[in-house]
């Protein structure tokens, strides 16, 4: 038998619906990163040390995981949002629930860090769910995680969901930095 290796690269996947209706103009995930680049946090970030091609194809895992849970969970998690604007700023958030006529921001992540973390602590998603919270005036969000690696024990993955209740001052403060980084390098 003969076995040959070859390169699958990052472009084989097809595209996200999402990126095919992707509008112009700056996204809040393109100002978080770039807070994060201008900071120094993207350097403490997991997966500092992963090439390039590496980096890509964790994010088209977590790409494939918020359309699996989006398609294949839809009759029991929450409904599918497009993207959406504010203050010449575009997002697209995974979903909203509603329950008990409580609206929640529903965000699905697909990671190798640590399940023994809270995302809580996670600056960057809670920077980014804030963002969404203000877009769609809400204060509550339900993150549905998946963690490959578990808690680095051995294990196997964790899935795990959190609910986070935000202050509307904790929701105004973040989208003031975020409003005001993008007017300071000139995208709004």
């Amino acid at each position: 038998m003969i076995c040959e290796e070859f390169d699958l690269g990052i472009d084989l996947f097809p595209r996200r619906r999402n990126d095919l209706i992707r509008s112009e103009g700056v996204h809040l995930t393109e100002i978080i990163r770039d807070i994060m680049e201008t900071t120094g946090m993207s350097k403490t970030q997991s997966g500092g040390g992963w090439a390039s091609k590496q980096l890509d194809m964790a994010a088209e895992v977590g790409f494939m995981w918020e359309e699996l849970l989006s398609q294949v969970l839809k009759e029991r998690l929450p409904c599918r949002l497009g993207e959406m604007k504010l203050d010449g700023i575009s997002m697209s958030p995974d979903g909203v629930d509603i329950e008990d006529s409580d609206m929640f921001l529903c965000e699905y992540k697909c990671v190798w860090a640590s399940s023994r973390h809270s995302p809580a602590d996670n600056w960057k998603w809670m920077t980014q769910v804030k963002g969404y919270c203000k877009a769609l005036g809400v204060a509550r969000v339900k993150m549905f995680i998946l963690y490959l690696n578990g808690g680095w024990d051995g294990k196997g993955p964790d899935w795990k969901g959190y609910v986070l209740t935000f202050t509307p001052l904790e929701i105004q403060e973040n989208w003031s930095m975020i409003t005001n980084h993008a007017k300071h390098k000139g995208w709004i």
